[in-house]
């Protein structure tokens, strides 16, 4: 395990210098919540755009064949606010048009309490996406009911993929998932590139409203994703810094 984290972090250093042609070197740091700013608790006490506070949005949560999911006026604990700036911002027209709300067929009754008034549209390198905060998410039978869980929708052609995860799992790089050749995620504010290893070969991408979603690694003929999996997730903050990494697998 030493060997493999040595190697990749000699990827993150490497990944920094393509992006910016600079020799220097990358000061690694634990897991964590990196240098993410936080926000002023008045601030947070906003929760989201004035429109909203006055007009709330009740777009249609589900529809008869997967239930409906109840939505909720409530904004978001501060945690989380302090933690992703894309909920801090104000709502924009695209986070409210025919994609975002064909995305939201998909949120059945297993979601309570969702935070219509904090649904963003997402825009990854290789996928768009739509964040649904709720107040809590209920998988199946016998899973861990997640509290305040940050699900996001990633359109696919038989539908859609969604993950659901915790401000734990976002603060701590667990906030990831795995769409065909696709990986996407959330990441605290303070990160801005994202290397994702699959093996040997790494892939770079930016973050974007907290978010990330990059292709694999093309094949030798340069024409498909190898189709290998992400084996490790390194952040990097503005200045190429490493500010922490999680091996997957």
């Amino acid at each position: 395990m030493t060997d493999f984290r040595d190697a990749f972090e000699q990827q993150l250093v490497d990944a920094s210098r393509r992006l910016d042609g600079s020799e220097r070197r990358l000061r690694p740091r634990r897991w964590g919540i990196g240098r993410a700013p936080l926000v002023a608790l008045a601030i947070l006490g906003i929760g989201g755009s004035a429109l909203a506070a006055t007009h709330p949005w009740s777009p249609t949560l589900g529809d008869d064949r997967r239930g409906r999911a109840v939505a909720s006026a409530s904004a978001p604990p501060a945690e989380q606010m302090g933690l992703l700036g894309v909920l801090r911002r104000d709502a924009r027209p695209s986070d409210r048009d025919a994609e975002t709300r064909a995305a939201l067929r998909y949120i059945g009754p297993q979601a309570d309490g969702v935070r219509t008034d904090h649904i963003r549209k997402l825009e990854g390198q290789a996928a768009t996406a739509t964040l649904v905060p709720a107040r809590s998410w209920s998988p199946a039978a016998g899973q861990v009911v997640i509290a305040n869980p940050l699900c996001v929708e990633v359109p696919d052609t038989k539908g859609a993929a969604k993950s659901c995860w915790s401000t734990q799992d976002v603060r701590g790089g667990r906030a990831y998932g795995e769409l065909g050749s696709v990986v996407y995620g959330l990441v605290p504010d303070g990160v801005d590139t994202i290397v994702v290893s699959f093996g040997a070969k790494t892939v770079v991408g930016q973050a974007n409203d907290n978010f990330f979603a990059v292709d694999g690694p093309a094949s030798a003929a340069g024409s498909e994703p190898v189709g290998a999996a992400p084996t490790a997730i390194g952040w990097l903050d503005e200045d190429g810094t490493s500010i922490g990494f999680r091996v997957l697998r």
